[in-house]
């Protein structure tokens, strides 16, 4: 892995926070009217504080505002010129830099953490000279042999510089800025052992990507440095297992202190990436975060309200069911006779697919068709049953048992039919279908428990739109889902070892309005 020559720091502000009576002082020549500090939230530059700057001299006051937390800032005046950085470590600063250029030309007069933080930059300076002409040789260079010992002088350059980080962030372990530049310098890949497995040093590298940072440090989480190392590790190359990616968020969130910022900062950050992630299998992530940091018993989240808490504990409970490696949830319904009560959880398949729909739905009508052609030529004779829940209620009744017979449908199809959902929401209630849940060996509650679930079968499965497909195992675990009928034939052709089958339906050949999430 390259050392790359770091000419730069940003940050990320923490929202909250108690400051002590500092000031922070810019003084600078021809700088008028209005001036800012500004503080980073993930990549997005955010105001943090105004003043009216007079004669050349802008003076921000920390216990005015009482949000300053330890970490990078930046200062810029009011057409984005005079726009430095700096560490605020509740200290007094003093800074005096030019309109233009005010990076390059920034000095500290007042700042202990500033004037190493300075010195580190104009020593990067002089690297990146130094490695300007070299990087011009090599692209010019057309002997092969002159080329490699120039590649050779560019990396020793490199392991120059990144001693140099190094020895200086040693040397200012005890402050801030030495944190932060030791988390700018990329882990070092050993050469892997003798006989050592052939992923030893992906393996070696997750699990000392983070060797170089001090999450104990305050004020460390509030660096655009720590937000690009968390896009890279929970990002989209490195943990791909939702399995994986639970364990080394809980190893890396060890790392630091409950309570602390950079706590919160990790614990959010983790969260609502997965959340909203759109890679199948996923939200397995943040069922784990919310039942362990965030809902009762393990509520860590300090920074949220109780509403706030609620929500989100509200969701991981209608999520939690249905991630991948959960047992599905029972359902038993009437088929469209309304007299045969159909359980999932009963049908003796290798796998299941469960497959909710509306006959009215436009997605559905071009579907629904294509899953009735993988039944019929694939899935039944190869042990795959399908377990289709339509939308049967009122009008819709008469136009699902129509479409399933223009479209001879030949899987399992159910629904909460007409007269079921008539009478569930008369007045004897859905309690008098509790004869369809008594089963040997079940309990009364847990058979109560089966007919309200299947009664609200939309709540039960999370049903906001439709088509939507759960694939099951055997034993009723799911194993997919939110597939498309191409990548439901891929799947399922590779687990049953057949991926080298033709395929009737190609995943090349779908639109992105042909997923089942839709």
């Amino acid at each position: 892995m390259k050392m790359k020559i770091v000419v730069g720091l940003a940050m990320v502000v923490g929202m909250f926070g108690t400051a002590l009576a500092q000031k922070i002082e810019v003084r600078m020549t021809g700088m008028t009217d209005t001036v800012y500090l500004a503080k980073y939230r993930g990549k997005q530059l955010l105001y943090a504080d105004t003043v009216v700057s007079k004669a050349g001299k802008a003076i921000f006051d920390t216990k005015r505002l009482g949000d300053y937390q330890p970490g990078m800032m930046a200062f810029l005046t009011k057409d984005n010129k005079g726009f430095f950085q700096f560490i605020y470590n509740f200290e007094d600063i003093i800074i005096e830099a030019t309109l233009e250029n005010a990076m390059q030309n920034a000095k500290v007069i007042k700042s202990e953490e500033n004037k190493q933080f300075y010195e580190y930059l104009g020593k990067i300076a002089e690297y990146k000279e130094k490695a300007k002409p070299i990087s011009m040789e090599i692209q010019k260079e057309q002997d092969e042999a002159k080329k490699k010992e120039l590649e050779k002088k560019r990396d020793d350059l490199n392991e120059e510089v990144r001693q140099f980080q190094l020895d200086f962030a040693e040397k200012n372990k005890e402050k801030l800025v030495g944190a932060l530049i030791k988390m700018s310098v990329d882990i070092k890949i050993p050469d892997a052992p003798e006989g050592a497995a052939e992923d030893w040093q992906y393996q070696w590298y997750i699990n000392h990507y983070w060797d170089h940072c001090n999450l104990k440090m305050p004020g460390i989480q509030n660096s655009e440095i720590l937000h690009a190392k968390m896009e890279y590790y929970f990002g989209d190359k490195l943990l791909l297992v939702p399995d994986s990616i639970n364990k080394y968020a809980d190893l890396l969130i060890d790392k630091c202190d409950e309570g602390t910022e950079t706590f919160r900062y990790l614990v959010n950050y983790i969260t609502s990436n997965y959340e909203r992630s759109k890679i199948l299998g996923m939200d397995a992530v943040f069922v784990h975060m919310a039942t362990n940091y965030y809902c009762e018993p393990n509520a860590k989240a300090f920074w949220m309200s109780k509403e706030q808490l609620a929500k989100l504990c509200e969701r991981r409970e209608k999520w939690a069911p249905l991630i991948p490696g959960a047992k599905a949830p029972y359902l038993k319904l009437p088929d469209s006779t309304e007299k045969n009560w159909v359980a999932f959880y009963d049908l003796d398949a290798e796998y299941k697919i469960l497959y909710f729909w509306d006959p009215d739905c436009g997605h559905c009508k071009k579907a629904t068709p294509k899953l009735q052609t993988l039944y019929e030529k694939k899935f039944k004779k190869r042990n795959i049953e399908v377990y289709a829940i339509g939308k049967a209620q009122g009008e819709d009744f008469d136009k699902w048992k129509k479409y399933i017979r223009e479209n001879n449908l030949q899987f399992y199809n159910v629904g909460l039919t007409k007269t079921v959902f008539e009478k569930a929401t008369g007045n004897d209630g859905a309690g008098q279908f509790i004869v369809h849940f008594l089963e040997k060996g079940v309990s009364t509650e847990e058979s109560l428990k089966r007919l309200n679930q299947s009664m609200n079968y939309t709540t039960t499965y999370d049903i906001f739109s439709t088509p939507r497909v759960f694939v099951l195992d055997k034993d009723n675990k799911i194993v997919a889902k939110s597939l498309s009928i191409a990548q439901l034939e891929e799947f399922l052709d590779r687990k049953q070892g057949k991926e080298n089958e033709p395929k009737i339906f190609k995943i090349e050949d779908e639109k992105p309005e042909d997923k089942m999430d839709h």
